[in-house]
């Protein structure tokens, strides 16, 4: 519990230490109109003539990062360009904005987040300097927590869908046999329910999100270890998550990309997350992967919870952000 308390802190100062000012008002959310545009997508405007030059360099830098844990290259969004001085008021319901202003006219360079300005849901990231030269260090100083912050919108507006349109169905099973709560919208079905696993997909013709659920009795910490966990993780798709040729299984990529692992804190509990890539022992098939691993300290057992997609040759970055916005909403039952 005291490391747990500890990371707590930790992200607590994290945000205070950023010095980004953000705002909500709940009263413009109550009378806005509903925003505009797609997911993953950020609109972008400031002036032209800093967009064709090395403020517009920067700025596409912070969004063109490349995702981790892609078979791809795919960047973290796509972007739409506006000039300044068309800057209107359809363009103001964006869901997604990024605005820019640098001048002399700028009393302090700064970093302001507002929520449901112009729309809801949406989320205004505004960066002001005074020069260039302050704009590229700031920005460069905060591209990840802008991304991060993008990131955490567009997932929390997934949320708030997938809560309104969660299968009762599987809603029922996961919290009478396995005393949890996910949010999993309708579209999905169960494959499989046995004794300490799941199996959840959503096929389309072109794509194939899953959702894997196993648990373990917890000991020690030792549960949290990266090589434990990806030990685990293979244990349980060799066994459980046949391929499409006899004897072929899902596994864990080792070799042509490393797995990410990080340390937080999701709805109050210690998680580890990871990232990376599966594929098919025995055939050709593989795509990325997000898990989240944490402790039922009711029930004393290690729960993990993990989503993969399949997507051939397609974009796989708003497959793998839907996946992981169902992960985030696990609940233990009482």
């Amino acid at each position: 519990m005291q490391r747990v308390n500890q990371l707590y802190l930790f992200f607590m100062l994290s945000i205070v230490l950023l010095g980004f000012s953000t705002c909500t008002d709940d009263n413009t959310k109550m009378i806005s109109p509903e925003s505009t545009g797609t997911q993953g997508r950020v609109m972008i405007v400031m002036a032209k003539d800093k967009w064709n030059a090395e403020p517009g360099n920067a700025v596409r830098e912070v969004f063109e990062e490349e995702m981790l844990g892609m078979p791809q290259p795919e960047a973290s969004f796509v972007y739409n360009f506006m000039p300044l001085d068309a800057f209107s008021a359809l363009v103001k319901r964006e869901r997604n904005l990024f605005l820019v202003s640098i001048g002399d006219h700028i009393e302090k360079s700064n970093i302001s987040v507002k929520y449901n300005k112009w729309s809801n849901p949406q989320i205004v990231i505004t960066v002001q300097a005074r020069n260039i030269d302050e704009f590229i260090e700031l920005l460069g100083r905060n591209a990840e927590v802008i991304r991060n912050r993008f990131i955490a919108a567009e997932r929390d507006r997934l949320v708030s869908t997938y809560k309104n349109l969660t299968d009762p169905k599987i809603r029922t099973q996961l919290s009478e046999k396995y005393k949890l709560k996910l949010a999993v919208p309708a579209g999905y079905k169960l494959d499989v329910s046995d004794t300490g696993f799941v199996w959840l997909s959503q096929e389309t013709p072109t794509s194939t999100q899953g959702i894997l659920i196993w648990e373990y009795s917890y000991s020690d910490t030792a549960a949290f270890n990266l090589n434990n966990l990806v030990y685990i993780r293979d244990s349980i798709t060799m066994h459980n998550v046949p391929g499409p040729k006899e004897g072929s299984f899902m596994t864990t990529e080792k070799i042509m990309q490393p797995i990410h692992y990080k340390e937080s804190m999701l709805n109050n509990r210690y998680t580890v997350e990871m990232r990376g890539l599966w594929k098919t022992e025995g055939a050709f098939l593989g795509g990325p992967f997000v898990s989240y691993t944490t402790v039922d300290t009711i029930r004393n057992r290690v729960v993990t919870v993990d989503g993969f997609v399949y997507g051939g040759k397609k974009t796989k970055r708003n497959l793998i952000r839907q996946v992981e916005a169902i992960l985030t909403t696990l609940e233990f039952e009482p």
